[in-house]
């Protein structure tokens, strides 16, 4: 069984040839913050989509080639999860204000999520491509 390290190497039954210098430690913690600010995870000044979620296929400051990095569905079930999470007291308490008007409710709480998904995706969007960066979690 081979590492995934050095010039020549099969990780994942995928042969990837690496430079000696593209192996030094990246920080996940900082990719991750400047990816969930839309901006490159290796500079932190380039633009990390073109539109709302459309990510670029490579920085415009430093060249950091974007194309093999794709986050998939994991950005929509973190949005998911945290905007579920944040529906239950919501729901509670949107029916406590509404009294006996629940349909006024339900179409204030409706909107209220959509507007938290909406707010939360490109960053959290960001944020997983940073983690895929500085991780090297790249899917041919």
């Amino acid at each position: 069984m081979s590492s995934c390290l050095g010039n020549r190497s099969t990780c994942r039954g995928l042969k990837v040839w690496l430079a000696e210098d593209d192996m030094s430690e990246r920080n996940t913690i900082e990719a991750m913050l400047r990816g969930a600010r839309s901006r490159c995870p290796n500079c932190g000044e380039g633009a990390l989509f073109r539109g709302y979620l459309s990510k670029v296929d490579q920085c415009a400051v430093c060249g950091e080639d974007y194309t093999h990095i794709r986050p998939a569905d994991g950005p929509t079930f973190f949005v998911l999860c945290i905007t579920c999470l944040m529906l239950i007291p919501a729901q509670f308490v949107t029916f406590r204000a509404a009294g006996d008007h629940i349909v006024t409710g339900l179409v204030i709480l409706a909107m209220i999520m959509t507007a938290v998904t909406l707010v939360l995706l490109r960053p959290v969007k960001g944020a997983v491509i940073g983690l895929q960066w500085a991780g090297r979690d790249y899917h041919p």
